[in-house]
């Protein structure tokens, strides 16, 4: 149970930090170059995130399987305690 709840802080947070990031103006000086590496690397970043939220699912569906009742209450903090 407090492995779910750690994996769901931290999710937490990672998510507060992409909205913050989203909603930060990015002003982009310089050439087509400096341009492209912005991307590029904005494009790893987003990978990243993806690849550890995929983590987090397949670890929630591991803990459906083997505790229900902690996957239950995961998901219902989840779901109401954290907006």
């Amino acid at each position: 149970m407090s492995f779910a709840l750690v994996m769901l802080v931290i999710n937490y947070f990672q998510r507060q930090e992409l909205v913050q990031l989203r909603n930060k103006p990015e002003v982009v000086v310089g050439g087509d170059i400096q341009k492209a590496e912005l991307i590029d690397s904005l494009q790893g970043e987003l990978f990243n995130s993806q690849n550890i939220n995929g983590r987090y699912e397949m670890s929630l569906e591991n803990l459906k399987m083997k505790h229900p009742q902690a996957a239950a209450d995961f998901i219902y903090y989840m779901e109401h305690e954290t907006e």
